[in-house]
């Protein structure tokens, strides 16, 4: 379990999943969890989805969690005095109050966070593919969509694109995304953190349909394997 890892993509205001989520972690005692930003905008509670990812790293130290460029741009308007024109952005529909508690929360996160053979971003890496990551642009690691395919470093985890199931390329994983606008199945994606060349591992996969139940889908050469948890 020690060379496990999850991945948690984008919630966008989705607290129903978000909570959910957390709870999923926290009652198999997950260690090595990474949140890959874009907690806010889109749907109608965002502050819920920030407490209840906040309110479980405080419970549980391990956990890690990403800034996504939804962050960084209401991070952005706050500190430069502008509203930030999203759907349901916090600017819109939370106190003077909350935005600030939004906002001193995000200008602690950092926007990656490495293992020994996983790299984890928002978004993804193209035109600095070949220079060390600390030297890549924070704007690049949040924004871009995608990997370079010359890019040959630790396997990139990103979110911020939007794809139906977890997807393992040549260098990268593409998280499932899609949760939070089509209401399908929510992934958490499990990732090995060792030299083997393939790393993703398969899904613990939250229904979203009133039934919360859980399910394991685990990869292996010929296909997918499905087991049902339970609620």
């Amino acid at each position: 379990m020690e060379s496990l890892y999850l991945a948690i993509p984008d919630l966008h205001g989705r607290s129903d999943i978000a909570k959910n989520v957390v709870a999923v972690l926290e009652t198999i005692q997950a260690k090595n969890v990474v949140f890959l930003g874009d907690m806010v905008d889109r749907k109608e509670d965002p502050l819920g989805v920030v407490r209840a990812i906040s309110q479980g790293k405080e419970r549980n130290p391990s956990w890690v969690v990403l800034q996504g460029n939804h962050e960084s741009m209401a991070l952005e308007a706050y500190e430069g005095g502008l509203p930030l024109d999203e759907e349901n952005s916090i600017f819109k529909i939370c106190t003077p109050a909350e935005i600030e508690e939004c906002c001193k929360i995000f200008s602690a996160l950092p926007v990656f966070y490495e293992t020994d053979h996983l790299f984890f971003t928002h978004g993804g890496i193209d035109a600095s593919y070949d220079l060390p990551y600390g030297e890549i642009p924070r704007s690049e690691l949040l924004w871009t969509y995608g990997v370079h395919q010359n890019y040959i470093g630790k396997v990139v985890v990103r979110g911020h694109e939007i794809f139906e199931r977890p997807t393992e390329f040549l260098n990268n994983i593409a998280t499932q995304t899609a949760s939070w606008c089509d209401n399908s199945p929510f992934c958490i994606s499990i990732l090995s953190n060792s030299p083997r060349e393939r790393k993703l591992l398969g899904w613990i996969e939250v229904e979203l349909t009133g039934t919360n139940d859980v399910n394991l889908v685990v990869l292996d050469p010929v296909g997918e394997k499905r087991q049902k948890v339970g609620p």
